[in-house]
């Protein structure tokens, strides 16, 4: 305890003079190969349901080797990866900040997928060791808030920072602080957090009601196409989702277009069928053309991706095949100078303000992070 009140009271003259703040982007990944597609979609339907692991043995072969994920990697290469498209991300982000707040700079931005060339806990010691940074920020690539997507990555970042680090310890009261890390046999000390959603900022409304806006005049109305979740509380994924898609549809104003929402089932889970309270994005589609007339112009549009995945390249566009002509699908594009400048507000925001109270008033409220609130505590106390 004397030894970390002594090296906590020594911090600021332990700071490297090179990058100041590290923002670290968080993403799953995807397979490049049928062969690593077995082994990712084993472990992601294990998450992705939440399953127990010795479920493993019984899921279908099929589920895991199939035509449909055939077809997502084959046309994997006709567009920038998503390794490519978050490096660029990256590099505008970084320009963006460095204007935005210079004074939490220098800034680094790095990126780290959990099924990468190189697992999640081997990348992060790798970015430690060469940038040594003294804040990091972690921020997951998707707007909306799943566990088995945000919860998973910040949860293993978590579990790697508490073994291979110990808390501060604050010299007037004594008192751990769980973000203040120090790394245990080395003079490194660095602080932590985390975003770990961003759908309720304007940056995901403004992004996707700029791009609706260019094409408003040609459509009679619009699809918000959603992935299905299952497992980690998806209700409150959904009602994150019908929120954004109400302050999109409010951000078009003189554009405005009537609009329903549809599922889907994303590459990654398992196709099965969609019914009851929610309607499937092709169901959605017919119903808009039931209001609006057979030959009506209906866009669909993504609304819970900034990246082009599997799901904006394969799925959703043999959807839209099926339901031709005059269907019109909405492309993310994450090197749109909006998203760069809108994350860079977020981080301005988070580093500005108060970043971990919405933490700790989400930890007592979600089942996922009350079942890895042990873990996940170093990002709000």
């Amino acid at each position: 305890m004397v030894a970390r009140t002594i090296l906590a009271a020594s911090k600021n003259a332990l700071k490297n003079s090179g990058t100041q703040t590290e923002v670290v982007l968080l993403h799953i990944g995807q397979p490049w190969t049928d062969f690593y597609a077995k082994e990712f979609l084993l472990q992601r339907s294990l998450s992705y349901y939440n399953l127990p692991g010795f479920a493993k043995c019984l899921i279908p072969s099929q589920i895991l080797t199939n035509s449909r994920i055939s077809d997502c990697i084959s046309e994997y290469g006709k567009v920038p990866s998503i390794e490519q498209q978050i490096q660029k991300l990256s590099e505008n982000l970084e320009t963006s900040l460095s204007t935005l707040v210079p004074e939490f700079g220098p800034f680094k931005v790095s990126q780290i997928f959990k099924f990468g060339q190189k697992n999640l806990d081997e990348k992060f010691d790798e970015i430690k060791k060469k940038n040594r940074p003294n804040r990091f920020i972690f921020l997951p690539l998707y707007p909306h808030f799943y566990g088995a997507e945000s919860g998973q990555l910040l949860t293993e970042i978590a579990e790697n920072i508490r073994k291979s680090s110990i808390s501060s310890v604050e010299n007037s009261s004594n008192r751990e602080i769980q973000k203040s890390r120090i790394e245990q046999n080395s003079d490194y000390s660095y602080d932590v957090s985390a975003i770990h959603r961003w759908a309720e900022h304007p940056i995901l409304a403004e992004y996707w009601a700029s791009k609706i806006r260019e094409e408003a005049s040609k459509l009679d109305g619009i699809v918000f196409a959603v992935p299905r979740k299952f497992g980690y509380d998806p209700q409150s994924f959904d009602r994150a989702v019908w929120s954004t898609c109400d302050r999109v549809s409010s951000q078009l104003l003189s554009n405005s277009l009537p609009y329903r929402i549809g599922y889907y089932n994303s590459w990654d889970s398992w196709n099965r069928p969609i019914f009851g309270i929610r309607s499937s994005a092709q169901k959605s589609v017919r119903q808009q053309r039931n209001a609006f007339g057979e030959q009506a112009r209906i866009g669909i549009v993504p609304i819970t991706e900034v990246l082009q995945t599997f799901d904006t390249l394969t799925i959703l566009p043999k959807l839209v095949e099926e339901l031709a002509p005059k269907t019109h699908l909405f492309h993310p594009d994450p090197s749109h100078p909006r998203l760069a400048q809108g994350l860079s507000e977020l981080l301005k925001s988070h580093l500005l303000g108060r970043p971990n109270r919405q933490l700790e008033i989400v930890a007592n409220q979600s089942i996922f992070w009350r079942k890895n609130d042990e873990a996940l505590r170093i990002f709000y106390q």
